[in-house]
């Protein structure tokens, strides 16, 4: 990552490039069923996020090209990722990364002790990934989604 990389709350009107991102990197997610979505109504679905306060969304760019984001669903302090994704285009760059460790940050100024992630069962990159950055594998869900915990008591940084 460099200098000229940023990390901001989400927008409006970044909705469209988070969709785009989001259904770029979706064929490394190894997805039981496609999103089947295009980008102007997946934007719609992320501007209703957004709008309703349900998804917290840090986005990481650089100019005006979006990198990746993370979202947080529920309430910051519950440390739920319910999306992640980084353009293949800036994949292996620390993008993803910087995403979790800030949203590690987010919840521990809410008062969280955790962070909880779900990935698709046959998303091996995705797993080895959390596994990277000291999440555990806990249990596979009814809804097929592996489950990752990390907690964020006395750990500082992945």
């Amino acid at each position: 990552m460099d200098s000229e990389t940023e990390l901001r709350w989400a927008q409006d009107s970044d909705c469209g490039a988070i969709a785009r991102v989001e259904l770029d990197s979706a064929e490394y997610e190894c997805r039981r069923e496609p999103i089947g979505l295009g980008v102007v109504e997946f934007a719609t679905v992320w501007r209703g996020r957004l709008s309703s306060g349900t998804h917290k969304v840090v986005v990481c760019c650089r100019g005006e090209s979006l990198l990746g984001f993370i979202s947080l669903a529920q309430s910051i302090d519950q440390g739920y990722i319910n999306a992640l994704y980084v353009a293949p285009e800036s994949m292996r760059q620390g993008v993803g990364q910087r995403l979790v460790n800030q949203a590690a940050d987010l919840v521990r100024a809410h008062g969280g002790t955790r962070l909880i992630a779900e990935v698709e069962p046959l998303n091996e990159g995705g797993a080895r990934f959390y596994e990277n950055l000291g999440f555990f594998r806990v249990r596979q869900l009814p809804s097929g989604l592996i489950l990752f915990f990390k907690s964020l008591q006395g750990v500082f940084r992945a």
